[in-house]
């Protein structure tokens, strides 16, 4: 047989058991994602890109496992490849603004979050923490924007449930900024119609009912507030939801 035919039968023989090899460990990626086997899940994902560096997916699920390990450089550096490599993977862009985030590099999360929500407009982790960025920064009007377009959006899972609710939380936080007590009254009282155990919201709607002259009313939610604040004695801030 002629050697260059020889070898491509050789190439492609290979080419099945590349391939059941790439998948078989792709889904014991995400087997162990599933079950919070993070470590096992990075070392999966990685020999994953290895066997095919040009699959996003792999990339993208290499940045999930190791984000999820609490290896944040190289977190980054995969989901800046997914992002790289697919123009409109929202979620890379996303993920890699939340990695960010939680290093308190504000500036360029908030850069990441603003080009998942050029691909996906409707994205509602992304706005709200948009939301949450801007506010930091006293943007107050683009913030109260970002929040606003969170609250039109309807929820798809328990987590974007969660989000639409800080949503209405921090809306009501920038209503007060504003010094409109009777939104921020308004939208607190709506949080606590849901969360009656969220006590920075407690604090806001006593503080919006002490600017609105209503005293009596405005006693009772700072003493809950401060009874609600012994009794948790939480070290982590509330305010910042961290994603």
């Amino acid at each position: 047989m002629c050697p260059i035919i020889a070898s491509l039968l050789v190439v492609l023989l290979a080419l099945p058991a590349a391939a059941a090899g790439y998948d078989e460990i792709f889904e014991r990626g995400r087997s162990a994602m599933r079950a919070r086997n993070f470590a096992t899940a990075t070392e999966a994902f990685q020999q994953a890109v290895d066997l095919r560096p040009d699959e996003v997916d792999a990339w993208f699920r290499l940045g999930l496992a190791r984000s999820a390990n609490d290896e944040d450089d190289a977190a980054i550096a995969a989901y800046r490849k997914a992002a790289e490599m697919d123009p409109q993977h929202a979620k890379a862009r996303n993920n890699l603004g939340n990695v960010l985030f939680r290093r308190d590099a504000y500036e360029e999360a908030l850069t990441w979050y603003t080009r998942a929500l050029e691909i996906e407009p409707d994205y509602m982790l992304a706005r709200y923490h948009q939301g949450w960025v801007l506010r930091h920064y006293n943007r107050n009007e683009e913030a109260e924007a970002a929040f606003g377009h969170c609250l039109q959006l309807t929820p798809q899972s328990s987590r974007e449930q969660t989000t639409r609710f800080d949503c209405l939380f921090f809306a009501g936080t920038l209503r007060f900024r504003a010094e409109d007590y009777e939104a921020a009254a308004r939208l607190m009282e709506q949080v606590l119609a849901a969360n009656g155990g969220h006590v920075e919201a407690r604090y806001y709607l006593g503080m919006s009912y002490r600017r609105l002259g209503r005293i009596d009313e405005a006693r009772e939610q700072l003493e809950l507030h401060r009874r609600m604040t012994r009794a948790v004695r939480k070290d982590t801030p509330v305010e910042k939801a961290k994603p």
